[in-house]
């Protein structure tokens, strides 16, 4: 994550519960069921269809390539209250680059904890952010409350969020790994 870019901006006044993504593996009806449960504005960045989506929620059509900037979802996740990232049972690690932008935004997620989880250095239950279990809504919602009704919590967690997405994956630790793996094949002679 370019942790120059993806930084913290002013704690919003009214805010939003915001997820974002367009991979198979989000599960937007246990996120549809959950926001049932919680009286506030949801806000999904997504081109997929949203199923059974309630009147509090704003569907914003888009992605990272179509019809969204990085400025734009930057400053959509700075407004929001927290970022949940919905996902269905998978083995594949899905998410993680909404879940680390907006945890380098300094912003409470939610996660969904599934096998394919990628890192247990950022992904520290109830440190750097809250998980939850696959295709549980009521548990989904209690654990957007848990950020709704303690700001004191929400801003540890962001805090906490920000510096672990700051040591375990800014982009200059991916620039290093992938210069040694160009070094590597440049030494032993590889192709293109």
């Amino acid at each position: 994550v370019d942790t120059r870019f993806w930084t913290p901006g002013p704690a919003p006044e009214t805010g939003y519960v915001l997820a974002v993504g367009n991979d198979w593996h989000r599960d937007f009806e246990t996120l549809m069921n959950a926001a049932r449960k919680v009286d506030v504005p949801f806000v999904v960045v997504t081109r997929r269809d949203l199923p059974g989506c309630p009147s509090n929620v704003h569907h914003r059509v888009g992605s990272f390539a179509e019809g969204v900037s990085d400025a734009e979802l930057r400053e959509l996740y700075r407004g929001a209250t927290c970022v949940v990232t919905p996902l269905k049972r998978t083995m594949q690690p899905s998410g993680q680059s909404v879940t680390l932008q907006a945890m380098s935004c300094g912003r409470p997620v939610v996660l969904t904890n599934t096998p394919g989880l990628w890192s247990a250095d950022t992904v520290r239950d109830g440190e750097t952010l809250l998980l939850t279990p696959v295709s549980d809504a009521d548990a989904m919602a209690g654990r957007i409350r848990e950020i709704l009704d303690d700001s004191s919590r929400a801003s540890r967690l962001g805090e906490a969020a920000r510096e672990s997405v700051c040591r375990y994956a800014p982009i200059e630790n991916f620039a290093r790994r992938l210069l040694a793996v160009c070094q590597h094949a440049v030494e032993r002679g590889a192709g293109p």
